[in-house]
């Protein structure tokens, strides 16, 4: 897909990205390198908060955007008590 390429930071601002829609973008490859995700304004749900938590695909992510999402406090909870994302810098809600 990006063959030869880092891929750092990826925007998908109000996308309409659910868990269903979370789940294939979850499975490239490529997401490795990412640094910075932003999902501002899309239907974020503790269902989509367990799949990004889940992924093995996100070892280097730095920042996160959650704005403007269905999160509930417990999935925020989660985000910020997970191991996973200890190396997050920034984290928006």
């Amino acid at each position: 897909m990006l063959q030869g390429s880092r891929l750092r930071t990826l925007e998908l601002l109000n996308a309409g990205m659910n868990s269903r829609s979370l789940a294939p973008l979850l499975e490239i490859s490529e997401l490795v390198t990412l640094e910075s995700l932003n999902l501002l304004r899309n239907h974020a749900d503790s269902r989509f908060v367990d799949q990004l938590l889940a992924s093995p695909r996100l070892p280097r992510l730095r920042q996160l955007d959650l704005e403007s999402n269905s999160l509930t406090p417990e999935g925020i909870r989660q985000l910020l008590t997970r191991p996973s994302f200890a190396k997050l810098r920034a984290f928006h809600i």
